[in-house]
């Protein structure tokens, strides 16, 4: 089972793997290491995680949750001195990538939850009555998609 397939233990899993990382961020910023090598380490072990699990659970975590990947985030920021995109900017970038390679894939498992309506410029939503759903890759991928 995935990690990122129950959203509070895959947001608990996530940040602290993520505080793990900062602190060997933290280190290699106390031995004086230079700044592109602090933004590959960043890139390669911080932000391919964070992309990867933004994009699987951000639309059924709470603003608790959110306010805590925030603020792992933000100490990124303030340890590199450089800017980083947002959160919902990294959600979207990622739920619009992962969307469109599952709709050019026809043999992905998700593919078939991709269909177009009639028209051919939209897609259909799909149907569902509990919030945790609605909320779920995609249906929230779909809606990024329709608004485009």
């Amino acid at each position: 089972m995935s990690k990122c397939s129950n959203t509070h233990t895959g947001t608990q899993i996530h940040n602290y793997t993520h505080t793990q990382r900062l602190f060997h961020l933290k280190k290699l910023l106390s031995f004086n290491v230079e700044r592109k090598m602090l933004e590959m380490f960043y890139r390669a072990f911080i932000k391919s995680i964070l992309s990867f699990c933004l994009t699987c659970w951000l639309g059924n975590t709470s603003e608790a949750q959110k306010k805590r990947v925030r603020e792992i985030v933000s100490i990124s920021i303030k340890l590199l001195g450089i800017t980083l995109p947002c959160m919902e900017g990294i959600y979207k970038n990622g739920l619009e990538n992962k969307a469109r390679n599952i709709i050019g894939d026809q043999r992905h498992l998700l593919a078939h939850t991709f269909n177009l309506l009639p028209s051919r410029q939209r897609y259909r939503p799909p149907l569902f009555t509990k919030n945790r759903a609605k909320f779920s890759f995609v249906p929230q991928a779909i809606k990024l998609l329709n608004n485009q």
